[in-house]
């Protein structure tokens, strides 16, 4: 039996987002005043686990986050992507609630770029304001 198997993709996301929620609250961040902090913050947690590094950049109106070498779409090949970034953005998310980050703010994932293979150990994040807001 596959991982996921039997769920409708919208169930799944959303249980793997909670999954990467509760990592977010069990690995919580030591408060953060800079990027450069909260992106040192992160690895720590991450190399802690095994599961790769962040990047963040900042630019006037979103926060990029980069997630290289994550295991789970190379470990569960590329039909893991959509569950393995809904995870990414749960943790993150909960991580920049955690530093204050305001409730109109959401971190949602990139549709991977046509020329990058869909079993890439890299996840494409973005920290912007919320449609529904």
């Amino acid at each position: 039996m596959e991982l996921g198997e039997g769920l409708p993709d919208s169930e799944l996301k959303a249980l793997f987002a909670r999954l990467g929620r509760r990592v977010a609250q069990s690995m919580p961040l030591e408060r953060c005043q800079t990027v450069a902090e909260l992106e040192a913050a992160m690895n720590r947690a991450w190399a802690d686990m095994r599961w790769g590094f962040v990047r963040l950049h900042e630019d006037e109106d979103r926060l990029w986050l980069q997630h290289h070498c994550q295991p789970l779409v190379a470990s569960f090949g590329s039909v893991s992507l959509p569950w393995a970034q809904s995870f990414f953005e749960g943790v993150y998310e909960g991580w920049l609630e955690a530093q204050g980050s305001p409730a109109a703010l959401a971190v949602s994932a990139l549709v991977p770029d046509a020329v990058e293979p869909t079993v890439s150990p890299r996840i494409h994040l973005q920290l912007h304001r919320r449609a529904d807001r």
